[in-house]
């Protein structure tokens, strides 16, 4: 079986853009293949006592605000922009059990400052946490007005949970 796309390319550096056509050919084998293992996975979790179809429906809502506020400064006689930017970020994930769904490729998430305004603790698709908390930052910056350059970046925030969370891979029992 052959796909046809239509694909654009552009290189900002050098200003040139490029327009075509691109084939995907997929070998009818190798797809079948694929078929086959799923098949055969499905059929093992069966004998493992797990469903073949496996459902949840998981409610999120989120709310994320922030503002930005900029004021002109100084440093050295040096002119600067300085910006403060706080941000509040609020989820609530309820507790669904998923506990008979196996676990292929999810894992708790490294804990950072991206991660602090994310909803699911977890990277993959076989867990989502259940969550009920707030995250609350300020981030503060230094530009430099005449090239937009950042100069310096500061940046503080905590998470806040309002409930224990219940959601667990097998391996954090």
């Amino acid at each position: 079986a052959a796909r046809s796309r239509r694909i654009v390319r552009t290189h900002h550096h050098c200003g040139v853009h490029r327009t075509g056509r691109r084939i995907d050919l997929h070998d009818r084998a190798q797809r079948e293949r694929a078929q086959e293992i799923q098949a055969r996975a499905a059929d093992r979790l069966e004998r493992l006592g797990h469903s073949r179809r496996q459902h949840r429906e998981v409610p999120i809502f989120s709310v994320d605000s922030g503002l930005v506020m900029e004021r002109e400064t100084s440093w050295h006689e040096r002119q600067l922009i300085q910006t403060l930017e706080p941000r509040v970020y609020y989820v609530r994930i309820p507790h669904r059990d998923q506990s008979d769904i196996p676990v292929f490729d999810s894992s708790l998430a490294d804990f950072n400052f991206a991660q602090m305004f994310s909803e699911n603790r977890y990277v993959g698709n076989d867990r989502i946490g259940d969550a009920d908390q707030i995250t609350a930052a300020a981030v503060s910056r230094l530009i430099d007005p005449a090239t937009g350059a950042e100069l310096i970046r500061g940046a503080l925030g905590q998470r806040f949970y309002f409930n224990d969370q219940k959601v667990v891979m097998p391996s954090e029992t």
